[in-house]
């Protein structure tokens, strides 16, 4: 596995999550829009929770008190204190899909060395079965299933926390149980097809920079020493 540098992650040309949404689109024959205003308040939002003395402005339009709230109230939980103490935050990876080969990308929001990879969404859900429909409708599945695969790692969780008072987080945590490995299979079965008809397509996002070929050795995986973990394996509200 090797790191490429933060500032080139998203025209680096390698296969992001993000960008097989955008070819899922693309075969489906639909137009990619991306949501700019959706995306500068997450970017704002995991700024202040994860690089909170982070000297890069916010945009002056985004709610900044209601964005440091959420954040507050993702520290206050047990477990979120634990992972922003310990966690390696936003870094970015390069893998080789193994079946196909294709050189692929993901940047994690939180990793911690003995195999679990932390995501932090924002939601909309007032309830945690909301907030399980939402992973299934946005396909959260293929994210987690092309960040444990692609990493090798053991443990995927989403932290979800309401756009909304009360903030409350939601803890889903799909590797601890039959139910959620079947919700990671369901995103293995997506990505492993999108991957395969990419390799056939030449297809390109509209995220990459200029043309060119990626000059990557394969990476090899990385192992970590386990460190203690004193958590019950999985919450439904924290």
């Amino acid at each position: 596995m090797q790191l490429v540098s933060p500032e080139y992650y998203r025209s680096y040309p390698a296969i992001s999550n993000s960008d097989l949404s955008e070819f899922e689109r693309f075969l489906l024959g639909e137009s990619h829009k991306v949501p700019v205003k959706a995306f500068a308040e997450g970017a704002a939002f995991h700024q202040l929770l994860l690089e909170p003395r982070c000297a890069r402005p916010i945009d002056l339009t985004i709610d900044r008190e209601r964005l440091t709230a959420m954040a507050k109230a993702v520290r206050s939980t047990r477990f979120g204190k634990w992972v922003l103490q310990w966690g390696q935050k936003e870094k970015p990876h390069l893998f080789h899909d193994r079946a196909t080969g294709l050189l692929c990308k993901g940047q994690t929001d939180l990793r911690l060395r003995h195999g679990l990879i932390v995501d932090i969404k924002t939601t909309r859900a007032r309830t945690y079965r909301q907030f399980i429909e939402c992973c299934e409708q946005y396909q959260y599945d293929r994210q987690a299933a092309f960040y444990l695969d692609g990493l090798g790692a053991k443990r995927f969780v989403f932290l979800g926390v309401q756009k909304a008072e009360p903030f409350q987080v939601f803890y889903f945590e799909p590797t601890a149980d039959a139910i959620g490995q079947a919700f990671i299979q369901e995103g293995r079965e997506r990505y492993c097809r999108l991957l395969t008809l990419w390799g056939k397509s030449g297809f390109r996002p509209s995220s990459w920079g200029p043309q060119e070929t990626a000059n990557c050795r394969k990476p090899q995986p990385r192992t970590y020493p386990a460190q203690p973990f004193n958590y019950q394996p999985i919450f439904r509200a924290i």
